[in-house]
């Protein structure tokens, strides 16, 4: 794409390498900006036969990904061009079909979009009292004032290298915890994608917002998930980790899953609850402290990866019971609701996804 062409709002994005044929649109656009060399777009230049909406939609399409992935040019670095993608044929009906269609799907990303937002703020509030507790040392003291600012004693703790409050522990993590497991690898174990229906997570599903993105899963059958399950022992109150960069990727497990399981690069921890609750360490092991001391681990190398033992050996306060009770108290609804809001946009991608084909191919008509 020439750099002179300025992006608008409604212009499609298409990646052409890479992960080929992901799609975007541009909602909107706080100032100038232009493409790099792995994308290209697409402009609707004809609004009075085509609605952009329309277009997207059918371009997202599994239809439409199937096709960018077996029409690609170049044989070292495959890649989707324009003109590879100029040889997609859609169904066109009259605009205002078009545009009935497309908005039917547009109300769902809407709700979807909204449900991701209160998601995102349920996590930063639960993420604001942690660090206001636990970082700040700003927990309410007997008379319900803020502990440190009002006087509470702190003392200097030699193996975190910082004043910490006056009857607090340091220990290490595994020292709270019950056990590490992990899944398992398909090698030389099963076979990704025979026939099953239970959906195997991997890290890249394990988002930063701490809940789990199951597009582009893998399948496999029940017989194998209790296989997997015998090494990962997954279960409701078990915080899953992704070991491989970047860190502050989990999620907190409020029920135990049946359509689903991990594999061997996910970590599943579970916490011993007479020392620390599972909100305490998932709030931990997202907090910014952990994940700096983390990434910058003895060597002082790139990191890439945490292995079990450095993860085992990592020091976490833990706070008098009383302590933690009230603020895993505090959190949990905040934490419920978050993946109430998930859970929701899991059943409406799938709607989505269900309805997408059939109102772009016109098995789905609407009345006059």
């Amino acid at each position: 794409m020439d750099d002179k062409i300025q992006l608008r709002v409604g212009d499609i994005i298409v990646t052409k390498d890479g992960t080929i044929g992901k799609i975007g649109i541009i909602d909107k656009l706080d100032k100038p900006a232009t493409l790099n060399s792995h994308l290209f777009l697409i402009r609707n230049e004809a609004p009075n036969v085509l609605d952009t909406d329309y277009l997207f939609q059918i371009l997202r399409s599994d239809t439409f990904q199937k096709f960018a992935t077996n029409n690609t040019s170049g044989s070292n670095i495959p890649a989707f061009t324009q003109a590879n993608i100029s040889k997609f044929e859609i169904d066109l009906p009259p605009l205002q079909e078009q545009k009935k269609r497309s908005a039917i799907l547009r109300s769902i990303d809407e709700k979807i979009i909204n449900n991701s937002k209160i998601s995102a703020e349920l996590e930063g509030l639960a993420k604001t009292i942690y660090d206001y507790w636990f970082l700040q040392f700003e927990f309410p003291n007997e008379e319900g004032k803020p502990y440190k600012s009002s006087g509470g004693k702190m003392v200097y703790n030699e193996e975190l290298k910082r004043e910490i409050p006056e009857g607090w522990e340091v220990m290490s993590v595994k020292d709270i915890i019950k056990h590490i497991n992990t899944g398992l690898n398909p090698r030389d174990n099963f076979v990704l994608n025979e026939g099953g229906d239970v959906r195997y997570i991997t890290v890249k599903n394990l988002t930063i917002e701490g809940t789990i993105d199951f597009s582009g899963c893998d399948f496999i059958t029940q017989d194998v998930k209790k296989l997997i399950n015998k090494r990962s022992m997954i279960a409701k109150g078990d915080i899953l980790f992704a070991s491989i960069a970047p860190l502050g990727r989990c999620f907190l497990m409020l029920e135990t899953p049946v359509d689903w399981e991990i594999n061997e690069s996910v970590f599943s921890i579970r916490p011993n609850i007479d020392l620390v609750s599972s909100v305490y360490l998932y709030m931990f092991f997202m907090s910014d402290w952990f994940i700096k001391k983390a990434e910058h681990s003895s060597t002082g190398s790139v990191f890439n990866g945490i292995r079990i033992s450095v993860l085992e050996d990592t020091k976490i306060i833990v706070p008098p019971k009383n302590v933690m009770k009230d603020f895993t108290n505090r959190v949990s609804p905040a934490l419920r609701k978050k993946y109430l809001s998930s859970k929701e946009n899991e059943k409406l991608v799938s709607i989505r996804d269900w309805l997408l084909p059939m109102l772009m191919n016109g098995q789905i008509t609407f009345k006059k």
